[in-house]
């Protein structure tokens, strides 16, 4: 769930990255995944011999997310913030990527995915959205979020 200044904050760092490209940005939480997301995250992270999260922000820097998404993909700030929203909302649910988990380099093994359960129609598509999370030794209290992966989308880079 997002917290209420947000969108204020994303569009802070997106407007940082066209006018001040070289500008150092400070992570800043923009909300949390819920409590189910957190156990199940945690459970996936166990199994596979990898260490816990302990905290359930979300921290946003934002660089990539900009760069693959509104230079490469031609994305409006307004419509990666909803992709923001609609990919970390209630019922999404964590996800690795287990046909590649034993060939990753080791910084792979430090992502986790949450994977929207509702599509969204964008321009006549049908979309499902796909957070990539980065956990960081440096923020041991939450998540980094790196990306969003709209599948369907016949524009986004992968």
């Amino acid at each position: 769930m997002l917290i209420e200044n947000a969108r204020e904050i994303i569009n802070l760092h997106f407007d940082l990255y066209i006018n001040q490209p070289d500008y150092k940005i400070t992570p800043r939480i923009i909300g949390e995944i819920n409590e189910l997301q957190f156990v199940q995250i945690n459970y996936i992270r166990r199994y596979f011999g990898y260490p816990e999260f302990k905290g359930r922000g979300i921290y946003f820097v934002g660089k990539h997310l900009f760069e693959s998404r509104h230079r490469k993909d031609s994305y409006s700030k307004e419509n990666i913030f909803k992709m923001i929203k609609r990919s970390i909302e209630v019922n999404s649910f964590p996800s690795m990527d287990f046909r590649t988990i034993n060939r990753v380099s080791s910084s792979e093994k430090n992502k986790i995915n949450l994977v929207s359960t509702n599509n969204d129609k964008l321009e006549g598509n049908s979309v499902q959205y796909v957070s990539v999370f980065v956990f960081s030794q440096k923020r041991e209290n939450g998540l980094e979020l790196y990306n969003i992966i709209p599948y369907g989308d016949n524009r986004a880079s992968k």
